[in-house]
């Protein structure tokens, strides 16, 4: 999961779960280090996604001044380049496996192989998600412009079911082959969440509003996202989860908000407003709401680990630089050096704590860091 942040942008992003909102104990933030990682040798390198190994996958500028697929394996600075001509890396799974895209369709890379899916004539394809079953749920495109999810296995494209004169895309995928998306019309704005498992396709329907939109699933099946909300002008995060969708402001106080990342746990992040246009971090956590943020900060939590650490961003005002932050039971960590003056893009955090980040500069260009 990640989340682009420029300087003067006020970032609206939440999660939560029923019950009053509880602060966590006044944080006292420490300072981390960040690392800034090697390119093959040109000025320039662009983080995508990383795993809870903690690869990261993205490009990089060669010496020749070529942008090539890379990934910068846990621990190591120097990235290895895809050997896949033309490669854009799109997702990674814990088996290091890669998908992403080539000029005539997807590759999925799995370190000894590589097989391909052609892109049929005059289409296109959008994202793409793998799970630890080498499963890619993606979205292709047609030359009428017509839009399906789809699930890419077993060298076997599937088109997902779509109702008539509707569209779908896909979101993401668990390690049981769930996908969830959306279904949209065409000429229409609104969307609406969805979930396919074994050839069905369920509505997951709204909090009373009239759309919603899913952004991740875990193995349980529940499914975090947005919704709109009947008499609101805000939109509220949700959980859904046994065929019930909960509207996760309920009880806590905030006006608005929306979902970033769900764990295997259920734990869910995101960030949340109080009546203002200003966001706090929250995580939600065993049914209660909590505020992560430090005192006189905005704020959203971007990814969790398996283990609850969390990590996103914190600026004192809307007009500030963002500056990346990891929250670990109660305590958090800022990391304000070095600074971008043009936009950083929080990738994730692995199973460790570290965090990725991508980060725009006017003096250095584009630049991947790890924490230290």
């Amino acid at each position: 999961m990640s989340l682009i942040l420029t300087a003067g942008t006020v970032v609206l992003t939440a999660a939560a779960v029923p019950s009053m909102a509880t602060a966590a104990a006044p944080p006292a933030a420490t300072t981390g280090r960040l690392v800034q990682l090697h390119s093959l040798g040109g000025q320039g390198s662009f983080a995508k996604a990383m795993n809870e190994r903690g690869d990261i996958i993205g490009a990089s500028v060669d010496a020749a001044d070529n942008y090539r697929a890379v990934v910068w394996w846990q621990g190591r600075r120097t990235p290895t380049a895809l050997p896949v001509k033309g490669a854009t890396a799109g997702d990674i799974n814990e088996k290091r496996h890669i998908v992403g895209g080539v000029e005539g369709g997807l590759f999925l890379w799995r370190g000894r192989s590589v097989s391909y899916l052609k892109r049929p004539a005059g289409a296109s394809f959008g994202a793409t998600f793998i799970n630890e079953r080498d499963q890619v749920a993606g979205t292709a495109t047609d030359s009428n412009d017509a839009s399906r999810a789809f699930v890419w296995a077993r060298g076997r494209m599937t088109m997902l079911t779509t109702p008539k004169g509707m569209d779908s895309r896909a979101v993401g995928i668990n390690n049981r082959g769930q996908v969830i998306g959306v279904l949209t019309t065409p000429g229409v704005s609104t969307e609406r969440a969805v979930l396919w498992q074994q050839g069905r396709m369920t509505e997951l329907g709204t909090l009373g509003g009239e759309s919603s939109t899913p952004t991740a699933i875990n193995d349980r099946g529940q499914v975090a996202g947005t919704s709109a909300v009947a008499g609101s002008a805000g939109d509220h995060p949700f959980l859904w989860q046994r065929g019930r969708m909960t509207d996760l402001l309920t009880g806590t106080g905030a006006t608005a908000g929306r979902v970033a990342d769900l764990n295997q746990a259920g734990m869910v992040t995101g960030a949340a407003s109080f009546g203002t246009s200003d966001s706090r971090p929250v995580v939600w956590r065993a049914g209660r709401m909590i505020d992560i943020g430090l005192p006189g900060h905005m704020g959203a939590a971007l990814d969790i680990n398996e283990r609850g650490d969390v990590t996103g961003y914190t600026r004192t005002d809307p007009q500030s630089f963002a500056v990346p932050f990891r929250w670990r039971k109660g305590q958090t960590t800022l990391f304000p050096e070095p600074a971008s003056d043009i936009a950083i893009t929080v990738i994730g955090i692995d199973r460790r704590g570290v965090i990725a980040v991508d980060q725009e500069t006017s003096q250095f260009g584009n630049l991947v860091l790890r924490s230290a």
